[in-house]
């Protein structure tokens, strides 16, 4: 089986593309690739059924969301992003081409002789609701991924890979374990939303993770070197430049958090902060009052 073709590109828009630049380019395929205006042509209804299918997800912001993370893997193992009952035909082709009546206008009857007796003793099939659940993500369980358990709406235990790397706010799709349909309409979906829980000691930005590093005055003054926690559980030495201020940025590559489907880590940013010494023996007043004064001889040279 050929590899299926991206769906921007079937539509000929960017992936920036507005909600009324895609209908009006499926609008303009529909109307040149209709199988009643090329019958007996099945190149020409096999190139329909591909914008119709492409229209159909890029047209749902949530189905689009999943598509532009992950891709036509989105929608493997269920119905993908075309579900054509009789639902989908009104939703589509209704809305596109100004519904009502016989759906006339074109130069040809869009729906043609093989839908006009779909009223007769036909039975409207009825797609499953959707049902989502919201899943609690460590930083660090989020860092390698993880296999979590749901239920599904048939009662039966799911086990899901949630990938590495995967934003707050995520939905990751499992077709076909929601509600049931009616007359014979396919399950609804089910969708985990992660919600990253919040690191006492890290922010997430992105791929990189942000902590903040505090070291004490001399250092600051005079260089050095620390150990610095990782999300990974680790410690990595970081060399302290002579000099440094508070707000300095010092970054540690490869330290941050997965790339989603890169397998490549962002970067670890130690935000520095120079402590201010308290509690101050009287030697250590003394030399700091002697540094203060060579400062100010130093200035007036």
């Amino acid at each position: 089986m050929s590899e299926k073709r991206d769906f921007y590109e079937i539509l000929g828009c960017e992936k920036t593309a507005s909600e009324a630049e895609l209908k009006s380019a499926y609008r303009k395929l529909a109307i040149k690739w209709h199988p009643d205006k090329n019958q007996g042509d099945k190149a020409a209804e096999e190139k329909f059924k591909e914008i119709s299918e492409a229209y159909l997800v890029l047209k749902d912001p949530d189905k689009r969301t999943q598509y532009d993370q992950f891709g036509h893997s989105a929608f493997e193992g269920g119905q993908g992003g075309m579900n054509m009952d009789m639902n989908t035909f009104d939703d589509l082709f209704s809305n596109i081409f100004g519904g009502g009546g016989g759906n006339k206008g074109f130069g040809f009857d869009i729906f043609g002789d093989r839908f006009s007796d779909l009223g007769k003793g036909f039975s409207v099939q009825i797609r499953g609701a959707d049902i989502t659940y919201s899943y609690d993500l460590t930083l660090e369980e989020i860092l390698g991924g993880k296999k979590i358990v749901v239920r599904g709406a048939s009662g039966k235990e799911l086990s899901v890979d949630i990938p590495a790397g995967v934003e707050n706010g995520t939905q990751v799709r499992v077709a076909g374990e929601g509600e049931e349909g009616r007359q014979g309409g396919t399950r609804g979906d089910l969708y985990i939303i992660i919600n990253q829980i919040r690191h006492e000691h890290f922010i997430r930005k992105v791929d990189d993770l942000h902590t903040r590093i505090p070291i004490t005055m001399t250092m600051a003054a005079l260089g050095g070197q620390i150990e610095s926690p990782t999300i990974d559980g680790t410690f990595v030495k970081v060399k302290i430049p002579e000099g440094t201020q508070t707000g300095d940025v010092l970054k540690i590559p490869n330290k941050g958090m997965t790339r989603l489907r890169r397998g490549t880590r962002g970067h670890l940013l130690l935000n520095i902060f120079v402590e201010t010494p308290v509690n101050l023996t009287l030697k250590q007043r003394n030399i700091l009052k002697q540094l203060e004064n060579e400062n100010k001889e130093n200035f007036k040279k």
